[in-house]
């Protein structure tokens, strides 16, 4: 297509997963998130054999929900979590027709959490400390299993306070043609 990109979109939802934070005893680990998220993500890629070249915008708006809280009393608060924006800006290059590295820059910034409780009285707004800036220098390699199957594989290495300092992705994706 000449100097144009090839761009490709994706949508993800996400549930609530794990151990509900809220809905548990005191007692119980909360390891799940909470909140349901919608993500959405555009991605253009230009091809510079044997490399490719990428960006990314990614949006993750995660939905409110109320919940109830445990304290001196028990009462509701709807906690409306930080929805994010952010990019990614990568390269991949081939090293075989099946088998190739990557490395990418990945950037979010996260808006605050807010609460607004339904009880007379206490103080709403946003949470102290929960405004986030994740950033992160990944490495990868990905191997074409079959003709619309690849797994892929990355260890990214945390570059700011509000980010892991070591994570690990592996995903297995699938291409559709749709014409």
């Amino acid at each position: 297509r000449g100097w144009m990109p090839d761009v490709i979109v994706g949508v993800r939802g996400k549930s609530i997963t794990g151990q509900d934070p809220f809905g548990g005893s005191a007692t119980d680990l909360p390891l799940g998130t909470g909140f349901y998220s919608i993500t959405g993500t555009i991605t253009a890629v230009k091809s510079a054999d044997p490399a490719v070249i990428f960006a990314s915008i990614i949006y993750t708006h995660n939905l409110d929900r109320t919940v109830r809280l445990l304290g001196s009393h028990t009462f509701e608060t709807e906690i409306d979590p930080g929805n994010s924006i952010g990019y990614n800006l990568g390269v991949a290059l081939a090293l075989s027709i099946d088998l190739a590295l990557s490395f990418r820059f990945e950037q979010r910034f996260v808006s605050s959490t807010e609460t607004r409780s339904l009880q007379p009285g206490v103080i709403n707004g946003e949470v102290p400390g929960s405004r986030l800036n994740v950033a992160t220098a990944y490495a990868g390699i990905t191997w074409a299993i079959a003709r619309n199957v690849s797994m892929d594989l990355s260890v990214g290495v945390g570059l700011t306070e509000d980010t892991p300092d070591v994570s690990v992705h592996l995903a297995f994706p699938i291409r559709f043609d749709i014409y």
